[in-house]
């Protein structure tokens, strides 16, 4: 069966969708990858913090970008070919 990976993201905002798909790839993606999808340019980013961020992304956890009153939450997952 075939999978992607998807990069989505919510904002804490009041007419936000259940998800936003910000980047997908056919295999998981490297932390460059991802570094990048979220506009922090190549891996490692400048702030301890933001390392921590995009390990967490990476290695499935969601992560609060930003304020933690008006950040946004992304996740990777991987998702089977059908599903969502």
């Amino acid at each position: 069966m075939k999978t992607i990976w998807a990069l989505t993201s919510v904002a804490n905002l009041y007419d936000q969708p259940p998800n936003n798909l910000v980047a997908w790839w056919s295999e998981k993606p490297t932390l460059d990858q991802v570094c990048d999808a979220l506009g922090m340019g190549k891996f490692p980013p400048q702030t301890d913090q933001a390392v921590l961020q995009v390990v967490n992304i990476w290695s499935g956890k969601t992560e609060r970008i930003g304020s933690d009153i008006s950040g946004t939450d992304f996740s990777l997952s991987e998702i089977k070919e059908g599903k969502l």
